[in-house]
């Protein structure tokens, strides 16, 4: 991969200030801060997704300078970055809902409020990119499998008894097995206005 060598490059890097230069940067500190967001990311997506701007380039334009300062040819791996943010960025709402036996009494909103959280599972969004939706339900079924085999019992909520995969919109119920299931789970929601 193209933009792990890049990376290499600039984490061995000793001629900072001739790097500056050529980037067009006067002071060293924006090229730390912008090398440093470029060695820590994981992959170039990320670090598309994530964002970079500093006045001087975006993120996208900063990997491109660097790599034609390299010499590396990184445009079709910045095009199946790009297109796998596209991808993602579909699935940014999409979520899921752990139904709980819960039935308020005696506990105070604020709680209910703060642990909020801990009714929703969240999973890498990666995972649903160019598939399709038998494939993504496969995936979403073994999410909600292995979670369930770990917690059996939400904190304050009590014992869980489905999961809801909102997706584009719809709604895909599943049992405490992964299994899909016909019934409606309904969400309920904590909140508070200030």
């Amino acid at each position: 991969m193209i933009f792990q060598t890049l990376q290499t490059n600039l984490t061995n890097l000793d001629e900072r200030l001739n790097l500056a230069k050529k980037l067009g940067y006067y002071n060293l500190d924006k090229l730390n801060q912008a090398l440093l967001k470029i060695t820590q990311a994981k992959s170039l997506d990320e670090f598309l997704q994530n964002g970079y701007y500093d006045y001087f380039y975006t993120s996208e334009n900063l990997v491109l300078k660097l790599a034609k300062i390299y010499g590396l040819d990184i445009l079709d791996e910045l095009n199946s970055a790009k297109k796998l943010n596209d991808e993602v960025n579909k699935y940014k709402n999409s979520y899921i809902y752990i139904d709980t036996n819960f039935k308020r009494t005696t506990q105070p909103i604020f709680m209910l409020v703060m642990m909020q959280d801990v009714r929703y599972l969240y999973f890498d969004k990666k995972e649903l990119a160019f598939k399709s939706l038998d494939k993504q339900l496969q995936f979403i079924s073994k999410v909600v499998k292995n979670h369930y085999k770990k917690i059996k019992k939400l904190p304050l909520f009590g014992e869980i008894t489905g999961y809801k995969f909102n997706h584009l919109c719809k709604n895909y119920s599943f049992d405490t097995d992964g299994i899909p299931q016909d019934r409606e789970i309904y969400e309920s929601i904590a909140w508070i206005e200030i």
